[in-house]
C-alpha cells in the first residue's frame, strides 16, 4: 500500500517547525554565523582563500536552514491540498 505523499510531506513539516523552533537548533545556528562573520572580519585582505572557505561556510549554513524552511513550507502547501480535498 502506497503512502500518500501528502501525508509525508505535512509529517515532514511538523518535524522541519520541532526543528526551526529549538532553541538548541536556532542558538547553534546563530552562534555559527556570528563565529564566521567575526572570523571573516578578522582576517586580512590577502587572506583570499581563507575568506573564501569562510564564505563557502557561511553559505553551508544558510543552505542548511533555508532546506528546513523549505521542507515546513512544502509541507504546509501538502495540508493545504488536504483541507481542499477532503472539504
Amino acid at each position: 500500500m502506497s503512502r500518500n505523499p501528502l501525508i509525508k510531506e505535512k509529517e515532514r513539516a511538523i518535524l522541519a517547525r520541532q526543528v526551526l523552533e529549538n532553541p538548541v537548533y536556532t542558538d547553534a545556528i546563530d552562534v555559527i554565523k556570528t563565529s564566521l562573520m567575526d572570523t571573516w572580519q578578522t582576517t586580512n585582505m590577502s587572506q583570499t582563500l581563507e575568506r573564501e572557505n569562510i564564505y563557502k561556510m557561511l553559505l553551508a549554513v544558510k543552505s542548511i536552514d533555508f532546506h528546513i524552511q523549505s521542507v515546513m513550507k512544502t509541507g504546509q502547501l501538502a495540508e493545504m491540498q488536504m483541507e481542499k480535498f477532503n472539504g
